[in-house]
C-alpha cells in the first residue's frame, strides 16, 4: 500500500515535468485538447453550514473542492475569481485560512492519532483543523470500518462535522459520491455540479421543489443523492418524469441551469452575488496572513521531536544494521587478516586497498535501507510542506543532525573491528589516517 501511494504521488506530481522533458527531446506530441471542465460557475459557501458538493464522476467535483482551497494547478487557465470574506488570495494565505482533504491517506504510520494531532498543534495552530479531520477519518480506518464505512460509524462523523461548522462558524463544504438517505439529511446546503455547470446551490430541504417545478420528481423508495446524480442524465432521466400532461423530452444541463436561475433560490444567490461583501465586517482572526504559525525555532524543535520519535519506532532497522556492519568488519578482518607490506612491493598495497575498499563499500550499502525510509516519507513531506506545516529545512536538518551519531557508531564499529586484525598502522596517532 506504501510503494501504491508513492507511485501514485509520482505520478501526479511529476507527470507536467515528465511530458515537458518528452516535448524538449521530440517524442511529445504538440497536438492539445482544450478541455472545459467548470464552466460559468458561480456561487456562496456560507458559514456555519455543512454543505454537500454532489455529482456524478467526471463533473468537477475535485477542481471545485481546489480551486476554493486554491490548489489548482498552475497549468490551468483560470478566469474569474474566488474571495474569502470579500478578500483575493493575494490578501492572505490560502493554505492556512483553508484546508483541503484529500482522499488519500498520507501520515506516518509509525505515529499514533494522538501523537500526529499534537504534532499539527505544535506547527498549525488553526491550521491543525484539518489534521484533526483526517485523523477522525483515519481513526475510523483503522477501527476496521472502511474500505466502506459502516452507515452509522459515517453518520457520526459527518455528525460531528456539522457540529463543528455550527458551534465553531466553520465553513465545510464535502464532497460524497452516493451519501446515505441518512448522512444526506445532515447537510445544511447542497451543490449540485453536472458537466462542470452547477445546476443547483442551496438548502438541501428545497432541491427537489426545484426539480419538481421541472417536471421531475423522486420516487418515495428512491435515495435522494441517488435521484439527484441520475435526472441530469440523458440515459435516467426518462424515468422520474412525473408531469402526464405534457410528453416528456431530455432537458439537457444548460436547461436545468438557466431554470435554476429564475428559480427563487437562485434568484436570491444571484443577488447576493451582485453586492460586493462588505471587508470591514470580516472579523481579524478569520484570515491567516502569516506564512507560518510559530517560529523558526519551534518549527525546529516539534520536526527534530518528530524525527526522533520516528527513529525509536524504527529501532530494529537502526539495531540491525549495526549487527550487520560487525559481522561484515568480522569477515574483513577474516580476509586480510594480518596483512603485511613489504618494503617496494606491490602485492601488499593492493591488499591493503582491497580491504579499504571492502570497509567502505560496507559503510556505503549499510546505509542505503534509510534512503529507501526517507523516500517513503515524502509524500508526507510535499503534502505537510504545500500547507505550510513548515519550509524544507525544518524538515531536512533533523533528519542530517540524527544521522551523524548513527555514522560515527557505525564507522567506529567497522574501524574498531577491522583496524588492527587486518594489520594497519599500529600507531595510535595514525589511526585519524
Amino acid at each position: 500500500t506504501t510503494y501504491a501511494k508513492l507511485l501514485n504521488f509520482v505520478c501526479t506530481h511529476f507527470n507536467g515535468k515528465l511530458q515537458g522533458v518528452l516535448k524538449i527531446i521530440g517524442l511529445s506530441s504538440s497536438k492539445k485538447t482544450t478541455v472545459k471542465i467548470l464552466q460559468d460557475v458561480s456561487g456562496i459557501v456560507k458559514p456555519s453550514r455543512l454543505t454537500l458538493l454532489l455529482g456524478p464522476p467526471g463533473s468537477g467535483k475535485t477542481t471545485l473542492l481546489k480551486a476554493l482551497a486554491g490548489k489548482l494547478d498552475k497549468n490551468l487557465k483560470v478566469s474569474g475569481e474566488i474571495t474569502y470574506c470579500g478578500h483575493d488570495f493575494t490578501e492572505f494565505i490560502p493554505q492556512r485560512t483553508s484546508a483541503y482533504i484529500s482522499q488519500h491517506d498520507l501520515h506516518y504510520g509509525e505515529m499514533t492519532v494522538r501523537e500526529t494531532l499534537e504534532f499539527s498543534r505544535r506547527c498549525l495552530g488553526v491550521g491543525s483543523r484539518q489534521m484533526m479531520l483526517e485523523e477522525l477519518l483515519r481513526r475510523e480506518k483503522t477501527a476496521g470500518i472502511v474500505p466502506n464505512f459502516d452507515v452509522d460509524a459515517f453518520m457520526k462523523i459527518v455528525n460531528y462535522l456539522k457540529q463543528i461548522a455550527h458551534i465553531m462558524d466553520e465553513t465545510l463544504v464535502i464532497s460524497l459520491l452516493q451519501p446515505a438517505p441518512e448522512t444526506f439529511d445532515l447537510f445544511d446546503d447542497i451543490i449540485l455540479l453536472s458537466e462542470g455547470k452547477i445546476v443547483y446551490q442551496g438548502p438541501t430541504e428545497n432541491v427537489l421543489e426545484f426539480f419538481e417545478s421541472m417536471g421531475f420528481k423522486c420516487p418515495e423508495r428512491k435515495g435522494t443523492a441517488d435521484f439527484l446524480q441520475e435526472v441530469t442524465s440523458a440515459k435516467d432521466q426518462l424515468y422520474y418524469w412525473f408531469d402526464g400532461n405534457k410528453p416528456y423530452r431530455y432537458v439537457p444541463v444548460t436547461e436545468f441551469v438557466s431554470a435554476f436561475k429564475s428559480f427563487y433560490i437562485g434568484k436570491d444567490l444571484f443577488e447576493e452575488l451582485r453586492h460586493p461583501f462588505d471587508k470591514g465586517g470580516t472579523h481579524p482572526a478569520a484570515l491567516e496572513r502569516m506564512k507560518y504559525a510559530i517560529s523558526k525555532w519551534e518549527l525546529f524543535r516539534a520536526c527534530f521531536a518528530r524525527e526522533w520519535l520516528w527513529m525509536k519506532r524504527n529501532s530494529i532497522v537502526f539495531v540491525f544494521k549495526t549487527v550487520q556492519i560487525a559481522i561484515m568488519a568480522m569477515l574483513a578482518s577474516s580476509v586480510f587478516v594480518r596483512t603485511k607490506m613489504e618494503s617496494g612491493q606491490m602485492e601488499g598495497a593492493a591488499k591493503y586497498g582491497g580491504a579499504l575498499f571492502f570497509s567502505l563499500n560496507n559503510v556505503l550499502f549499510n546505509g542505503l535501507p534509510e534512503i529507501a525510509m526517507t523516500t517513503m516519507k515524502l509524500p508526507v513531506f510535499f503534502k505537510q510542506r504545500d500547507l505550510l506545516f513548515y519550509p524544507a529545512w525544518a524538515f531536512a536538518l533533523p533528519i542530517w543532525l540524527l544521522s551523524i551519531p548513527v555514522s560515527l557508531m557505525e564507522s567506529g564499529i567497522l574501524s574498531i573491528i577491522t583496524y588492527y586484525p587486518i594489520g594497519f598502522a599500529p600507531g595510535a596517532c595514525r589511526y585519524h589516517e
